[in-house]
């Protein structure tokens, strides 16, 4: 079953922590990695990565520091385990997953609240009409936005279903585990919904929507890429980008 396009996943914030304090103090540009990152805090990140993939809490991982010029990287087991298991190597590329909530899905719909074209506290059902009964009519954008729609954190993976429109289907017809704004209850369905809404005023759609009206001053749009490499299209030109793995 491929439902890939509706994972979510955190990523490990707390290893943002640990690599600020790698950082040596300031130094100039180009400097050797043993003179810009600490041995001490290499080995410690080396230690914990080592013990995950033993432990089979992740099946691999790339580290990968750099600063003023400095690079250090390696790579730990695999990138894959099915169909076959591949080895890890610094040039796979994870699905950042559940950020794009963060620095996607969120921006885009307080952009369209900015310009006055939604509201927060507009009902769901206004832009679904599917989305209805069992107290559903409640639901409003700022609490898919939340997390507080009453929302189970995912759509069920039984009985088997494979494909865009089945999992979309599923999504419009998720029964409420809570009233809405009760608690709070992460879950990738909201985003799902928000995204794939096709009467809010997302012109082409939430992805292009991103592409033009958010990241425009990049020269290229790292999710536009991202779905590039999920198509298959691992190229950039005409040189490989390296294989996806998702997290």
């Amino acid at each position: 079953m491929k439902s890939t396009w509706w994972l979510a996943l955190v990523g490990g914030l707390g290893l943002g922590a640990l690599l600020m304090a790698c950082r040596a103090p300031r130094l100039p540009a180009k400097v050797a990695p043993e003179r810009a990152f600490h041995a001490d805090k290499l080995a410690e990140m080396d230690a914990a990565i080592r013990q995950a993939t033993a432990e089979q809490k992740i099946p691999g991982a790339v580290l990968w520091l750099e600063h003023r010029g400095a690079v250090y990287h390696k790579a730990y087991g695999r990138r894959a385990v099915t169909p076959a298991p591949e080895p890890m190597t610094p040039d796979t590329l994870f699905d950042l997953a559940s950020l794009t909530k963060v620095v996607a899905c969120t921006p885009a719909v307080m952009l369209l609240v900015e310009r006055g074209q939604v509201k927060l506290d507009d009902p769901v059902c206004h832009y679904l009409p599917e989305f209805t009964g069992g107290g559903r009519e409640a639901v409003t954008l700022r609490h898919l936005l939340t997390h507080t729609a009453g929302l189970r954190p995912d759509i069920s993976l039984k009985p088997d279903w494979s494909g865009y429109e089945a999992g979309l289907k599923l999504c419009l017809a998720e029964a409420l585990t809570a009233r809405p704004g009760e608690r709070f209850i992460y879950s990738d369905t909201g985003p799902i919904l928000l995204g794939e809404d096709p009467d809010l005023p997302f012109d082409e759609g939430l992805k292009l929507f991103d592409d033009k009206d958010l990241f425009h001053q990049r020269k290229e749009s790292k999710q536009g890429l991202l779905r590039q490499w999920i198509n298959g299209s691992q190229l950039e030109n005409a040189q490989p980008l390296g294989t996806l793995a998702f997290s």
